[in-house]
């Protein structure tokens, strides 16, 4: 009797459902799977310097699964030919249940119901678990079992619901015999070679790593977590969210690890911050059109967004003229990653002043965020562009002028990322005098603000 686990975001030992439940039976032997779908990866957007963090957390949990005699075998496939490698690995490793934990991606979906359709004509039992979310799709609706789309009666509905049991984490499993021997090969360190150019210090790898940033943030920074967060030059936020991308870390243990403190404004608003990420995960699952390029507010379809290649490039390359703007994107292209506050300032005026297509946006983080997660990303560009559940109101519109006196009031992060403003002083660097090597604004700010509302208006009266 051999068990195979498939792992795929969820790139740990300790709260992984799929590898717990396969290794419950100590008379029956476990090897593991993980697929490389490089052309899946590059349908999907999926940014290099992520896939590059997926393949070095791969690589420390393989060392993770051989302490546990527990062989991983790393394959490349194509999604043409994956159910026939599939195939390929249940008979050769005469597998008699497959384990994996379910992702809510419609793509993904769909390919994991052919895996399971595959299974049952070679009589291969399944087991299936949900990790994506705290509180699984479907458990948190209203009254009539329809889905929630508005966030507050979410979050109240899902507090009311949350129990011990919910949180209550899976741990490591025990080091086992095992029988079965994989063929070596170096195809990770291949694909290891291909991905080094990318610089991921900043990050660290590994689920130990991992947990000890999690406590970390517990024990020194979640108690300012409430006021901190939105300020971009401080390192306010958890910075977890490639973890959680990953399954690095689970999203389960870090409202264990929050639920353990006394429940101060910090610590309940990163709760909040973890609801929000089940609740656009939820969204994701009932209406699979957002995952498919499609406005949640279907009336929205009816906007015509702007196409224009020199606002979209100097957006992308922080050349907008607009300081908080340009110092946000630059951060994306330097680190992969970008403040969450600085996210909905660039989004919104990527939307709002320059009324460019959110998916277009959209599509551009993806391709650069190392913490890119479709539900998370699409619902906040749905939010910035008031397109999606529970939006911003299409006539309240961020001021990137006011968002970066408020938020980075001396200029401390723009100075970070716009080198050629660090010579002016807090008042001048939010909106810079005429400068020789700095870009005047793109557009007019109050003018497109206005411009923007009446389009909307428009639509929305038809």
């Amino acid at each position: 009797m051999t068990n195979l686990v498939w792992f795929r975001r969820d790139l740990r030992v300790y709260d992984n459902p799929a590898l717990y439940y396969a290794c419950q039976n100590r008379n029956e032997s476990v090897i593991a799977c993980y697929l490389i779908t490089l052309d899946f990866w590059r349908q999907h957007d999926e940014a290099k310097c992520k896939i590059a963090f997926w393949l070095k957390n791969l690589q420390s949990l393989k060392v993770e699964l051989e302490k546990l005699n527990i062989p991983l075998l790393v394959l490349s496939v194509t999604e043409k030919n994956l159910l026939s490698h599939f195939k390929k690995i249940l008979q050769q490793y005469k597998i008699t249940k497959l384990h994996f934990n379910t992702l809510l991606e419609p793509n993904e979906r769909e390919r994991d119901k052919a895996v399971v359709t595959l299974c049952k004509k070679l009589m291969v039992k399944v087991g299936r678990y949900q990790q994506s979310c705290i509180l699984a799709p479907g458990s948190v609706t209203k009254n009539d079992g329809s889905a929630y789309s508005m966030f507050t009666p979410f979050k109240n509905k899902w507090l009311s619901l949350l129990s011990s049991d919910d949180y209550a984490c899976l741990s490591k499993p025990k080091a086992r015999y095992s029988t079965v021997k994989l063929s070596s090969t170096n195809l990770l360190q291949k694909f290891l070679q291909q991905y080094k150019k990318y610089d991921l210090s900043q990050w660290g790898v590994g689920e130990k790593l991992a947990q000890q940033k999690l406590r970390y943030f517990i024990r020194n920074r979640i108690g300012d977590y409430a006021k901190a967060r939105d300020f971009p030059a401080l390192t306010g936020t958890s910075q977890l969210s490639p973890y959680l991308t990953a399954g690095i870390l689970s999203v389960k243990q870090c409202l264990a690890a929050a639920k353990q403190l006394p429940q101060n404004k910090g610590v309940q608003t990163w709760i909040s911050e973890l609801i929000w990420r089940d609740f656009y995960q939820h969204i994701l699952y009932f209406f699979p059109r957002v995952g498919k390029n499609c406005a949640f507010r279907l009336e929205t379809e009816k906007l015509v967004w702007r196409k224009n290649d020199v606002y979209f490039k100097a957006w992308c390359t922080g050349q907008t003229g607009i300081p908080i703007v340009d110092a946000a994107m630059r951060q994306l292209l330097q680190t992969g990653w970008m403040h969450n506050r600085l996210r909905m300032v660039v989004a919104m005026f990527f939307t709002k002043n320059l009324f460019l297509d959110w998916r277009q946006g959209e599509q551009y983080f993806m391709q650069h965020l190392i913490d890119g997660d479709l539900a998370a990303n699409n619902g906040g560009w749905q939010w910035s562009a008031s397109t999606g559940t529970d939006a911003a109101p299409y006539f309240r519109i961020f001021n990137p002028y006011r968002q970066s006196e408020r938020f980075d009031p001396e200029g401390c992060f723009i100075q970070q990322y716009c080198s050629e403003l660090k010579e002016l002083d807090q008042r001048q660097i939010h909106q810079p005098p005429k400068l020789k090597n700095y870009p005047k604004p793109l557009v007019d700010v109050e003018l497109t603000r206005k411009q923007a509302i009446d389009k909307f208006k428009k639509v929305l009266k038809r």
